[in-house]
């Protein structure tokens, strides 16, 4: 059924990119899972999710070996989009999960805000494992 419907917008948009009509206006990690969605359609994927692994480790190293602004904003781009892709491949909407940890982290935060005010903390000025500890103590708070 799938394959029936992606052929006849096939037909519709014969002589246009697979990528036609994918607004530019949506979030940037659903409009990269859109654009690769399109583009597996079509064809252009890798064969299997090691494949896909590969390539996001591949983009991972190419970030750490960045060294201007430029070839580190690039490269985190060509990693955000391989790991959309990797979602995609996973059958999981990078948009929602994303936003589901942004609102776990916030929550989390949130509660830590509350202990660090309660003992009367200077965040800033909290040792690495200290923070990590309040971190660990806002996390079984909110379970």
């Amino acid at each position: 059924m799938i394959e029936q419907w992606d052929e006849l917008k096939a037909d519709e948009r014969a002589g246009e990119s697979a990528l036609a009509g994918i607004p530019t206006s949506i979030p940037a990690l659903a409009r990269a899972q859109a654009i690769q969605r399109r583009a597996a359609r079509v064809g252009f994927a890798f064969d299997s999710i090691e494949e896909t692994w590969r390539a996001l480790d591949e983009e991972l190293r190419e970030l750490r070996e960045a060294h201007t602004s430029a070839e580190k904003r690039e490269e985190l781009g060509d990693a955000m989009f391989a790991l959309a892709n990797l979602a995609r491949e996973l059958h999981i909407d990078a948009e929602d999960a994303l936003r589901a940890t942004s609102r776990h982290f916030a929550g989390r935060f949130t509660t830590l805000e509350e202990i660090v005010e309660e003992r009367h903390l200077d965040l800033r000025q909290s040792p690495l494992e200290q923070k990590l500890a309040l971190w660990q103590e806002a996390k079984n708070r909110r379970a």
